[in-house]
């Protein structure tokens, strides 16, 4: 840990998305978004380079448990996917999309709803998803940060819902914290 803290350029109680080391004094990090990465530490930054202008969601120890800390690194290498990242001219995640993901998931797990399997979307978004108790349930968040909510049953593949709004989302985490109920 860096004694030093309060002078650096990311503050007191920053930590790294990948692995939860205190960032405080380093410079220079290549994080684009969802936490700071040491582990692509760059001395030799441009002149007029702007560390905090590639950060968005930087967590303090209060700010993100053990467990959104895993999301939080999931999302930011979605994040670093490049252009045509599966070879049928997909578009990189849209940060905006990934910070949103973590919201929506950061909400249910404080609900006590678990972590899902989270997916790049081809169009620049990401979707999050649950298979739980005989339901698959998806959120999807578009690159125009529109979310849109949707569940079948697994067994005969019949969708319960499906939209977006208010009342989808509802639904949703509803269909969710029962299912992570005992």
């Amino acid at each position: 840990m860096n004694n030093n803290a309060e002078s650096s350029e990311f503050g007191p109680g920053v930590y790294c998305g990948e692995c939860g080391r205190e960032l405080g004094g380093e410079a220079g990090h290549g994080c684009r978004v969802l936490g700071a990465h040491h582990h692509d530490h760059d001395p030799q930054q441009p002149a007029g380079h702007d560390p905090e202008a590639e950060h968005s969601i930087l967590y303090s120890p209060w700010q993100a448990s053990p467990m959104m800390r895993q999301v939080q690194a999931r999302l930011d290498r979605l994040c670093h996917l490049p252009p045509n990242w599966n070879g049928y001219r997909e578009s990189p995640i849209r940060e905006a999309a990934a910070e949103e993901a973590f919201r929506i998931i950061e909400s249910l797990v404080a609900e006590g709803v678990s972590l899902p399997f989270i997916a790049p979307v081809p169009d620049g978004g990401v979707q999050i998803e649950w298979a739980s108790g005989g339901y698959d349930i998806e959120i999807e968040i578009t690159p125009a940060l529109a979310v849109e909510y949707s569940a079948w049953q697994t067994d005969t593949d019949a969708m319960v819902f499906g939209g977006t709004g208010r009342g989808f989302a509802d639904l949703c985490r509803e269909l969710l914290v029962r299912l992570s109920k005992p």
